[in-house]
């Protein structure tokens, strides 16, 4: 008896620290540190190709860095590769968004799987190569709360995720939006003229208070190793 409560015993610690193993798998973020003068502006879905290339002309214009996360369906023509590549090589990254844009909350982790998957496809057709993105941002911001976050976790594991990112400042009134900017925020905008015109507005003012850097920058985690004429 004392053989099986003590089997039983080992069984219910080795299940739990399986468990917690698995939660910690996958980190959420919203903002980064709060003590150093660095933020990062993310860039959502990415529909239009000319306002993107505004984004990239004026972060060129303040030395600013960013991070896309592009809606897989928005890549569909040979005219993207040089936009793509143009994000990579001036030190920009892309985070996957999702291949439709669509609420995932009652979807299975399987039927997850295959949304993130189909962006990853559409990217590395464009790029020509394999580029594994490191940050996921899950339509509408859920997937951390969400009644589906098991299912979402699952799925991101298994494509290799491990990052879901979030934000802390969306977009407002340029002074509100400067008002509400602080340490380590994640700041949401659109590639739409709106937004664009926005980030104009407060880019430089941003510049000259802090380091505008990637995501992944921002936390601290590894770049994105990727082989261009591999």
């Amino acid at each position: 008896m004392m053989r099986k409560r003590t089997a039983l015993l080992i069984t219910c610690v080795l299940t739990l620290l399986l468990c917690m193993s698995r939660a910690l798998a996958i980190s959420f973020y919203s903002h980064g540190d709060r003590q150093k003068p660095r933020i990062a502006i993310t860039v959502d879905d990415c529909f239009d190709k000319s306002i993107m290339r505004g984004f990239l002309d004026t972060a060129r214009q303040h030395r600013a860095k960013l991070s896309f996360f592009v809606i897989g369906r928005t890549m569909q023509g040979d005219d993207d590769e040089a936009l793509f590549y143009r994000i990579l090589d001036e030190g920009h990254e892309i985070g996957n968004h999702s291949n439709n844009h669509k609420n995932m909350e009652s979807w299975s982790h399987q039927k997850i799987e295959q949304e993130l998957a189909a962006f990853q496809k559409r990217l590395d057709r464009v790029l020509g190569f394999r580029y594994q993105p490191n940050l996921l941002r899950f339509p509408f911001g859920i997937g951390c709360t969400a009644p589906g976050l098991e299912n979402y976790n699952r799925a991101a594991e298994q494509l290799g995720y491990q990052n879901i990112i979030h934000w802390d400042v969306v977009l407002e009134e340029p002074e509100q939006m400067l008002q509400h900017i602080q340490n380590g925020s994640i700041v949401l905008l659109h590639a739409n003229k709106k937004d664009l015109k926005v980030f104009r507005q407060i880019v430089g003012t941003l510049a000259a208070r802090y380091e505008l850097v990637t995501v992944s920058e921002l936390l601290h985690l590894p770049p994105v190793e990727y082989d261009r004429y591999g």
